[in-house]
């Protein structure tokens, strides 16, 4: 399962992404550490790495760890009608690249991003779009 990283959950929450996801990274009040869990209602959440329940009042801090599909869902497909969102593999082997083109198939060097996550890169090009004020 690819789900954008805690870090980057945690820049996309605080530059004011929409929350909705079936995955969030949280801490629990007592850890400083994130846990994967699984939203099954508005109170509960399952610890897929430990095989528990976790309660809202146990969570300190509470991220949407967006799946690939979800993040790449908040992307617009083209900007100013002339650049086009476009999503594919490399340059660099075990590498996604993610970002913006032209008509001409040119790549925009500051609008693209590449990882070795997929989620990441969809991840970075809307913390971009939003620094940017693009839309």
């Amino acid at each position: 399962m690819k789900t954008v990283s805690s870090k980057l959950s945690k820049q996309l929450k605080e530059a004011g992404c929409p929350q909705d996801s079936y995955l969030y990274w949280i801490k629990i009040i007592s850890s400083e550490i994130y846990l994967l869990v699984f939203k099954y209602d508005e109170t509960h959440y399952w610890a897929m790495d430990y095989n528990e329940w976790i309660l809202e009042e146990q969570i300190n801090e509470k991220n949407a760890a967006f799946l690939t599909d979800e993040i790449l869902d908040l992307l617009p497909a083209f900007i100013a009608n002339t650049w086009s969102l476009t999503v594919c593999k490399g340059p660099v082997v075990n590498t996604w690249r993610v970002g913006y083109v032209d008509e001409e198939y040119d790549w925009s060097d500051d609008k693209n991003f590449i990882t070795t996550s997929l989620a990441d890169a969809a991840a970075k090009t809307w913390l971009y779009l939003k620094e940017k004020g693009i839309s």
